[in-house]
């Protein structure tokens, strides 16, 4: 496949270049490695092995391996396109295209966050949130994301829950705004 350039975070001035071959996993994501941060822009993230994170740039300690024996990194696109990135572009533009495959992509996270939208402005008085996934599971929506899809809206200030946040039998509305 070529190389790519990664970073342990994109607000990290550690850039290393590794083998595309080195790194599994692509997903789109705002979280990233080590300590779990959430970062204000959603890249692309794979995972290296540990040794082969150690022997590049990048920061990587290994403690925070959790017993993975790999560390989350970000591919930025500023590092990997553009004039004088030539060399990078098409292995990364592959591990974008595996990332938009990825069950669990942002794409597919936008079409949940969505669907989940356009189900409770249909309801304005709101949805018990068990109503609102039996309706999405019996569409063969994914459980875990349609959870993930309710988290992303209610992180906006989009959500209002009347209830336990978590609660099956919480009420699910549409904030006015």
């Amino acid at each position: 496949m070529g190389v790519v350039r990664i970073r342990r975070n994109p607000t990290d001035y550690r850039i290393a270049e590794v083998s595309s071959f080195s790194l599994t996993n692509a997903h789109w994501s705002n979280v990233c490695g080590g300590l779990q941060v959430p970062m204000p822009v959603t890249n692309v993230y794979c995972y290296i092995d540990y040794d082969v994170a150690a022997e590049s740039e990048i920061a990587c300690s290994g403690t925070h391996s959790y017993g993975y024996n790999k560390a989350k990194v970000c591919l930025c696109k500023c590092d990997n396109t553009g004039k004088g990135n030539e060399k990078y572009e098409e292995s990364y533009y592959r591990l974008v295209v595996e990332a938009d495959n990825n069950t669990h992509s942002h794409r597919m996270n936008r079409k949940y966050t969505k669907t989940v939208l356009d189900l409770l402005n249909a309801h304005p008085e709101g949805l018990a949130r068990k109503t609102v996934m039996h309706i999405l599971e019996e569409l063969r929506y994914d459980s875990r994301a349609i959870r993930n899809a309710i988290r992303i809206i209610n992180k906006a200030g989009l959500l209002r829950i009347d209830g336990s946040p978590t609660g099956k039998n919480s009420v699910l509305s549409i904030r006015k705004l």
